[in-house]
């Protein structure tokens, strides 16, 4: 099994709205405590994020399934001059009760280089904290 972080929320907005804000470079900004932002929305689209503490996103979209999700490949997380990947980053959108539960999954983390298990933890911190301000932004919480 491959090392892989991963989170589960649920957004109380329909699939549409939450998946117009993953792909939306303007939402990202806000969510992902950005600068930055290009996501083209398309296979083989660009996905780059650089982040307000100096911290690049960046992959290819390798498939995007409107109000489904998306999944982005050669995903490379830089920051301090060390750059982690490449992994796949996926976030799916599962329909429930009026709302959606959004997974966000990493996969593919280096589990022989040095300090993965600090950067997993990371990593899996980082989610958590970009879906609840997706979830309070979207909410308007």
């Amino acid at each position: 099994m491959e090392p892989t972080v991963a989170d589960l929320i649920f957004i109380d907005a329909p699939p549409a709205t939450v998946f117009d804000a993953l792909v939306d470079p303007n939402e990202a900004l806000e969510w992902l405590d950005a600068f930055e932002a290009r996501i083209a929305a398309e296979p083989n689209g660009e996905f780059t994020i650089v982040r307000e503490d100096g911290s690049t996103m960046s992959g290819v979209v390798k498939a995007i399934t409107k109000n489904e999700g998306i999944e982005i490949v050669d995903y490379y997380r830089e920051q301090d001059g060390v750059r982690r990947g490449p992994m796949t980053l996926t976030l799916e959108l599962h329909p429930k009760d009026g709302g959606v539960f959004l997974v966000v999954r990493q996969e593919g983390l280096d589990a022989t280089g040095e300090g993965w298990e600090e950067y997993a933890g990371a990593a899996r911190a980082e989610w958590v904290q970009a879906t609840v301000a997706l979830k309070r932004r979207i909410e308007q919480i």
